[in-house]
């Protein structure tokens, strides 16, 4: 069975956990949890020894985990891992810090792969929304001070290369690419960045592109993270997550839902 979970932040204990979650000691080898971006482990050079335990905690769980990147995740340490054909697309598989981690794969690049017999196309990263005041340069020997100052005057920033990273957006060329291709349908489509129409920001040039994709592909369901809530969007049957850990069942039995709720107001 597939299952899926939002944003995780570097806490992949608490978002897995049997106490926070008892109903996750039923799933087993042939299950895979999806986390749609925002894992945030590895997460930099000083969480070395914290994500190296976190790594390990979740390559010991009895089901495959598969870490979609969002914008909240260290692109740097991902592309330096080996890059593995994955079920038909493309992956990496789980290495840091000289240790194999054979449970685990990230998913950075846009790619169509067979999940359980369910054709996903994956679309990676986002934008980040808490930049707005700018971004420090990791390069400088200064930057934790100014860091410091500019959090203590209530400033959203954050640190090239040490907590956020220009690979970020989602790689418009590559998943029209894909579409160029012949794809026409697909069962899900798995993002952390969500299509324009569930957004409450200002919408970027690649939010706006999904709201394209969304109009050019057929899908049963489409999922992302990003955004923090739930968001239920019956008329296109798009699915935000944050807090939430739904089977591929779940999904369905919404799906159903969502069209009888259509079917209502057509009448």
């Amino acid at each position: 069975m597939l299952y899926f979970h939002g944003d995780i932040h570097g806490d992949p204990i608490s978002a897995f956990s049997y106490h926070n979650h008892p109903e996750m000691r039923r799933l087993g080898s042939q299950d895979m949890m999806i986390v749609l971006g925002d894992c945030g482990v590895p997460w930099n050079t000083e969480t070395i020894k914290e994500d190296l335990y976190k790594l390990d905690w979740l390559n010991t769980r009895p089901y495959q985990v598969i870490l979609i990147t969002g914008n909240h995740d260290n692109y740097d340490l991902i592309e330096a891992m080996p890059q593995i054909e994955f079920y038909g697309g493309v992956a990496r598989k789980a290495i840091y810090q000289g240790q194999v981690f054979n449970n685990i794969v990230y998913i950075d690049k846009p790619t169509v792969m067979n999940l359980q017999g369910k054709t996903c196309l994956i679309i990676p990263g986002a934008n980040s929304h808490d930049i707005d005041d700018g971004i420090i340069d990791g390069n400088d020997p200064n930057w934790r001070k100014l860091y410091r100052k500019a959090i203590f005057r209530g400033k959203q920033v954050r640190v090239s290369h040490i907590s956020w990273w220009p690979q970020e957006k989602v790689q418009i060329d590559l998943v029209q690419k894909i579409l160029d291709n012949g794809l026409e349908k697909v069962d899900l489509i798995l993002s952390h960045e969500a299509p324009a129409c569930q957004s409450r920001f200002y919408p970027t040039e690649e939010e706006l592109y999904l709201d394209k994709v969304s109009q050019q592909l057929e899908y049963t369901m489409w999922l992302h993270g990003h955004l923090h809530r739930w968001i239920n969007n019956p008329p296109k049957n798009i699915l935000g997550l944050y807090n939430h850990i739904l089977s591929y069942n779940d999904i369905i039995n919404l799906y159903n839902k969502n069209q009888e709720r259509m079917a209502e107001y057509a009448q």
